[in-house]
């Protein structure tokens, strides 16, 4: 049994969403999730035109760590997405598209080569350099540091600086998805300087997160919240972040976040609690969307022994399955029966 997910989230007022990057304007909501139906989901967001001083964002828990390496959840991802780029990029019609790197090219299929851009700065001031990159691409693939992301780097035979702003990457076997990966979080790229001199109390509450994106990390209270601000020297003009100053509050408690969105506390969130979809698409207070995701929910046979052994029984287990009935109950119908192992999202 499986089914694809569709994730919810609570956007504020026009005004108050007004933000670049992963925090963006409201929109138009679907009917209200019940068994049988989904909502309709919400595919892109208008561009956001008016300048905000603050927006105050809830995380469902606080990040274990923000060291780039490690993240896997929502609420570090939310964060990083917005402090930490990558040599490429994914753009809202997912296409990767070049970022810290102003181009690449792959002269054969062992080797990738990536030129840096000119005048990227990192929040400290100190210029991007292709030192900076391989440090960061060579913690990422890291089983001494225990990084999540050596899978992604498991052709990569080498990594170094061919040029001052040049990079390049040896493989042991073609890989046509390693490009794209360094669009993601296995691709971030931080001041080998401070992370250096920081140790190992790099990524945890009081230390510092040098990078190169939108905003910068102005405070982690441990327990409480992690606040950003926008630095102004970014260097991509095409991208002007409206928002001065991003507050990310921890809140575990499901009820408490619908509490908070409802009263005004917080603008938005992601993963909006199932439980709340009633109370926030009538409470009058923001816009309740659905929007694709990659993530799903799957329940399969590991073990072929005994009568499991029998394709029959496997078929009837599966056919006695009520999907709808699940959904309905386990996410007030926000999402879809799989027909593949992979959801549409991904």
């Amino acid at each position: 049994m499986s089914m694809s997910r569709r994730t919810p989230r609570l956007a504020g007022g026009a005004a108050a969403l007004a933000a670049a990057v992963l925090l963006a304007g409201c929109t138009a909501a679907g009917p209200s999730p019940s068994k049988g139906t989904t909502p309709e989901l919400t595919e892109s967001l208008p561009v956001p035109t008016s300048e905000v001083d603050r927006l105050d964002w809830a995380l469902y828990a606080e990040p274990s760590s923000l060291d780039p390496i490690y993240p896997n959840d929502f609420p570090p991802m939310e964060v990083l997405a917005n402090v930490c780029e990558s040599l490429m990029r994914i753009t809202p019609d997912f296409t990767i598209e070049p970022a810290l790197a102003e181009s690449f090219k792959q002269p054969d299929p062992l080797t990738l080569v990536y030129t840096l851009r000119d005048g990227v700065r990192f929040h400290s001031g100190a210029p991007l350099t292709a030192d900076d990159v391989v440090y960061s691409l060579n913690r990422s693939r890291s089983d001494d540091l225990g990084s999540f992301h050596t899978a992604v780097y498991a052709n990569v035979a080498d990594i170094v600086a061919t040029a001052p702003n040049q990079v390049t990457i040896t493989l042991t076997a073609p890989d046509q998805t390693l490009s794209q990966a360094l669009a993601t979080g296995a691709g971030r790229i931080v001041n080998r300087a401070s992370t250096e001199a920081q140790g190992t109390d790099f990524g945890t509450p009081g230390s510092d997160l040098d990078c190169t994106g939108p905003y910068s990390l102005a405070s982690w209270r441990a327990g409480e919240a992690i606040t950003l601000e926008r630095f102004d020297d970014y260097w991509d003009d095409s991208l002007p972040s409206l928002v001065a100053e991003v507050d990310f509050s921890f809140v575990r408690d499901p009820a408490a976040r619908v509490n908070a969105l409802l009263s005004g506390e917080v603008d938005g969130t992601w993963g909006v609690p199932a439980s709340g979809f009633a109370r926030l698409q009538g409470g009058g207070q923001g816009t309740l969307a659905f929007g694709r995701t990659s993530g799903s929910y799957v329940a399969m046979v590991t073990s072929l022994d005994g009568a499991l052994a029998d394709p029959r029984i496997r078929q009837a287990l599966a056919m006695s399955i009520d999907r709808e009935g699940i959904i309905a109950a386990a996410v007030a119908g926000a999402a879809d029966p799989l027909a593949a192992p992979a959801s549409p999202g991904t």
